[in-house]
């Protein structure tokens, strides 16, 4: 048994995922003890099937007062299975039904499926949770808490000033969707610059390859996912983050979490037009928006004035200090009610 009183518990999520970090972090800030368990499968069908069930028990041993689910098989049934045991919390971070067409296990013929599962999801997670989390404000859900993906300055540290002075950077999971093939396009257009690929890939082969096709191995480093604070340590030494989101359904309206973790740590952003990160970047001055053809010759002017680059990305780290949203008071507000119960 653990003396945590909230307990995060994932089959979905890595323990250094950074929305889970960030949760536990602003726990702890206010004296709420809090634990990451991440329950870890072979396979997807395993984690939909079996997940479930160890996460109840795993509930059932170790007795939280609280306990945060972030992952759709768990906020099913176990909000209602758990009602009278333990204060559930669900945490959506996405718009689910959205994002079934950025997933490429997902196919054609078993599209209806997931998106009736889902409804079902939603009435089920939405009557039964203690609370619902929302990452977003165009979450549909009726009865979100708005806890936003901003990071707290004490989670992050500021570099004073670029280190690496070719060297661009990317941290998240990597896929096409999220602007793989333009971020090896821009350091291949663009002489000299490296990038550092911080994150897991949801097709490691086919990001090899095209690293290798394009001869690109001597500039563009994949370290695959790294502990949280050590990935935006090492961000935080590059001329400036990318941020390259397609315009499918689930991205045309939303801002990435890490632009602020860019801002959070200095550096200015470079990233596609989708119009509500353009106008966050455009209105905070801490970054460029366009295609990447445009964005080269960006890139070739913050490597050759790394003083540039670093008044940029300090404008950016300002507008991220001075728009705090309170989503850590709601998250806390939210978690001690559940405690309390």
């Amino acid at each position: 048994m653990t003396d945590s009183k909230v307990l995060i518990l994932t089959t979905a999520h890595d323990s250094e995922d950074g929305r889970l970090v960030r949760h536990r972090s602003a726990l702890e800030r206010n004296n709420i003890a809090a634990e990451i368990l991440s329950l870890e499968f072979k396979n997807r069908l395993a984690r939909f099937v079996v997940g479930p069930m160890k996460a109840y028990l795993k509930i059932r041993e170790m007795q939280p007062n609280c306990v945060i689910l972030p992952d759709p098989e768990l906020q099913l049934f176990l909000p209602f299975i758990l009602r009278n045991k333990v204060a559930v919390i669900s945490d959506v971070h996405e718009a689910y039904e959205l994002v079934v067409g950025d997933r490429s296990w997902i196919r054609d013929w078993f599209r209806p499926i997931v998106t009736f599962s889902l409804r079902v999801l939603a009435r089920n997670r939405n009557r039964w949770s203690f609370a619902v989390l929302i990452a977003d404000k165009s979450i549909d859900t009726e009865c979100g808490v708005y806890v936003s993906n901003r990071p707290n300055p004490s989670d992050l540290q500021v570099a004073r000033n670029p280190e690496k002075l070719r060297s661009l950077v990317y941290v998240g999971d990597i896929r096409k969707s999220r602007g793989l093939e333009e971020m090896i396009e821009l350091v291949k257009i663009t002489p000299g610059v490296t990038l550092d690929l911080i994150g897991p890939s949801d097709n490691e082969m086919y990001l090899l390859n095209m690293i290798d096709d394009k001869g690109l191995t001597e500039r563009i480093h994949w370290h695959g996912r790294l502990p949280y604070r050590e990935s935006w340590e090492m961000a935080s030494t590059a001329i400036a983050g990318l941020c390259f989101l397609q315009p499918t359904p689930a991205f045309k309206t939303a801002i990435s979490t890490k632009i602020w973790e860019y801002w959070a740590v200095g550096i200015p952003v470079l990233a596609s037009k989708l119009d509500s990160q353009s106008k966050l970047i455009e209105e905070s001055g801490g970054g460029f928006v366009g295609e990447v053809k445009d964005l080269t010759s960006i890139v070739q002017m913050l490597a050759q004035d790394p003083d540039t680059a670093y008044e940029i990305g300090q404008r950016g780290h300002n507008f991220y200090r001075n728009h705090d949203d309170g989503s850590e008071e709601r998250l806390i507000r939210a978690v001690s009610l559940g405690i309390e119960r």
